[in-house]
């Protein structure tokens, strides 16, 4: 009952599946992960990211998608293995699954220490247009069928699934946890019951979307990757100008908890605001004005957090008006998102359409040459019959005049001596003489035919 929804992304509700006289209910991973958000990957198969120039926006590609949450009963479960990031990849348009990495921190680059991105952390690439290369029991993925390719393709994918996951956890790491990996794995198995609860279920809610792939699930957005050149792997440094957007689907929620209150004495907080005075007084425009500072474009933090980080300046709470701005910002945001996601779809299936069209001229061809070469073959069969036919009655009327022949030859033994001369014997001999050389000749005709026919088919067979 848990195998089959597990398996299979995206089967519809219409089908009407049953184990034991029971119909399953489909909607797994909607049901069973905490706080369920997803990104669109565009993934360059042939460039390597760390030398290409358009590797954040490839030129090339395909999309998948990548869903991300925390598994509260794995989390609850003893074993340390069952804890660790797990990767599970999918593939084609059922969204069947093909891999399963249960501790994938090494293969995506991730800090494979201790408890690190472990609290039931599960990842899911969904390669819902089929471009991963598979093993023929489709268990397994083959980038060695790329030839030379695939090393770039699995390294380009592998990398970029570790940037969202580090991205992702460290995230939650400081929302429910406040920097604590203990707090976060303790928030995570206190959604236990709620899970189970969804579980139990029968049937799922209304507002379970009917696949993974339908749903309005909670995404991050404004991301600005690099590449650290010490470690060459994709990293984003500027949590400033993220901006998470909650979305319905996503069910089950981590509760924020409130941020500790600082440990440093009030000398040190005394002495860090003079310093950091001077330097606004020295480096930077005056106090009324660094309110409307904003990032420069070597990616630097705006003052606002610089002062807040400091202490110059309190936060104030946002405004009805700012608050409404902000949403609206973050929706246009995710509507371009969605935009470039679908004309990157849309633009990978008009290059499939062009190749076709390129292609459909050459198969017409092929298929009339072939239906050529089958109508050829069809007439040098039914002469190769006719012919068989005449053969035959041609041997026959021979077998027929051979025992004439051998008769009469009989009846002048018994009346006259043999050194008579009979002339219907000889006529009939003479007779017996061209239908041989006849038979002889249509032998080696049918021969030719034959051949003739055998390269027809050949070439008849390349056709199709």
């Amino acid at each position: 009952k848990e195998l089959i929804p597990r398996t299979y992304l995206h089967l519809p509700n219409n089908f009407d599946i049953k184990v034991a006289g029971k119909s399953l209910t489909l909607q797994y991973w909607q049901r069973r992960l905490a706080e369920l958000h997803v990104f669109e990957l565009l993934v360059d198969k042939t460039h390597p990211y760390s030398t290409s120039p358009d590797w954040l926006h490839p030129n090339e590609g395909y999309w998948c998608r990548i869903f991300m949450g925390f598994d509260p009963e794995r989390a609850s479960k003893q074993e340390q293995l069952h804890n660790k990031a797990t990767l599970l990849i999918y593939s084609r348009q059922s969204g069947r699954l093909i891999k399963e990495e249960k501790d994938a921190r090494g293969l995506l680059g991730l800090a494979s220490g201790g408890t690190d991105y472990a609290q039931g952390f599960t990842i899911i690439v969904d390669d819902f247009g089929g471009h991963l290369p598979l093993t023929p029991t489709k268990q397994d993925v083959a980038y060695g069928k790329e030839g030379s390719h695939g090393k770039v393709h699995e390294n380009n994918l592998n990398n970029w699934v570790g940037a969202f996951a580090h991205l992702y956890w460290h995230h939650f790491l400081e929302k429910a946890g406040n920097g604590k990996k203990q707090l976060l794995g303790e928030a995570v198995r206190a959604l236990l019951p709620q899970v189970q609860q969804q579980q139990q279920q029968n049937n799922a809610p209304d507002d379970v979307p009917e696949t993974l792939s339908n749903g309005e699930y909670s995404r991050c957005t404004n991301i600005p990757f690099s590449i650290i050149k010490s470690t060459s792997r994709i990293r984003c440094r500027q949590k400033t100008c993220l901006k998470w957007t909650s979305r319905p689907h996503t069910r089950v929620r981590l509760p924020s908890l409130p941020k500790e209150a600082s440990t440093t004495p009030k000398k040190k907080k005394a002495a860090a605001r003079m310093m950091v005075s001077n330097d606004i007084s020295e480096s930077s425009p005056p106090l009324k004005k660094l309110k409307s500072a904003t990032i420069n474009s070597t990616g630097a933090e705006t003052s606002d957090t610089y002062k807040e980080r400091f202490g110059i300046i309190s936060t104030r709470a946002p405004t009805e008006a700012t608050s409404s701005s902000s949403l609206l910002e973050s929706e246009l945001a995710d509507a371009k998102l969605r935009i470039s996601f679908l004309e990157g779809t849309c633009s990978s299936a008009n290059r499939r359409a062009s190749d076709l069209e390129q292609q459909l001229p050459s198969a017409q061809d092929w298929k009339r040459r072939a239906l050529s070469l089958e109508r050829q073959v069809v007439l040098q069969e039914n002469q190769m019959t006719l012919q068989k036919q005449e053969c035959l009655s041609w041997k026959s009327r021979a077998s027929q005049l051979e025992v004439e022949v051998s008769r009469l030859e009989q009846e002048q033994q018994q009346q006259q001596p043999a050194t008579t001369s009979d002339p219907v014997k000889e006529e009939m001999a003479a007779e017996i003489e061209r239908l041989r050389s006849k038979l002889r000749k249509q032998t080696a005709y049918l021969r030719n035919l034959e051949k003739t026919n055998e390269s027809l088919r050949i070439l008849m067979d390349e056709g199709v």
